[in-house]
């Protein structure tokens, strides 16, 4: 990383916005060739859609029993699970609800620098399903075998608390990694020996592994 300072020359180079070129036209703005990028995170609220609504306005509300899920949910989550709630309203890529409702929580199970499996929880107004979940797409893969979804009913406070334990156990599920030759790898709950994800030859992995490792998780 250079530490020169500008020199006298190069910022002599940059003309106010009024100067003017030695023939008096206005010297044009350059253009580049590399078209501009907007900032991944980037977002102008309240941006005219084109029927002249906003994005809020076109967006539904959430319900009193919506509303008080995601603030029970934030409040007593721990901070360790950092969990992404979205619902339509505040979330502009999620035009209309997934079958298993507008509100979730969510985070990925990492390891070794991979993306293991992605988990989350539901609440449809009713009742709060939790399971695995498309990590793009992020909707409820209730038939995953590693990971089956479960309902939680009752009052509010319950299905928050019984999510939040769930989110917490699946955290601290100890993972080991199976190793054969080359890449050919599988990652397994140690406490069911259920796998999770796996990678290299099929055929290998019907043999008995060289060596477990257990691996170290983080949420992220």
């Amino acid at each position: 990383m250079s530490t020169k300072e500008p020199s006298k020359e190069d910022m002599a180079g940059a003309s106010a916005p009024d100067a003017v070129s030695p023939d008096g036209q206005a010297p044009e703005a350059p253009v580049s060739d590399t078209p501009a990028m907007e900032a991944p995170d980037a977002a102008v609220p309240d941006a005219p859609a084109s029927d002249g609504q906003t994005a809020a306005d076109q967006a539904p509300e959430l319900t009193a029993a919506e509303a008080r899920w995601v603030a029970l949910m934030r409040r007593t989550m721990p901070e360790e699970l950092r969990p992404m709630l979205l619902a339509p309203d505040w979330y502009q890529g999620m035009e209309e609800a997934e079958p298993q409702g507008r509100c979730m929580a969510w985070y990925d199970l990492v390891a070794d620098r991979y993306v293991l499996l992605t988990v989350g929880a539901f609440y449809d107004g009713e009742q709060t399903v939790v399971g695995s979940m498309h990590c793009q797409c992020m909707y409820l893969q209730p038939d995953d075998r590693c990971c089956p979804s479960q309902r939680f009913q009752g009052s509010l406070e319950e299905q928050v608390a019984r999510a939040r334990d769930w989110l917490l156990w699946m955290a601290h599920r100890p993972v080991d990694r199976m190793e054969w030759v080359g890449v050919t790898t599988e990652y397994r709950f140690a406490d069911d020996g259920v796998g999770i994800s796996a990678s290299g030859c099929n055929a290998l992995r019907r043999l008995p592994p060289r060596q477990v490792v257990r691996v170290p998780t983080r949420v992220l």
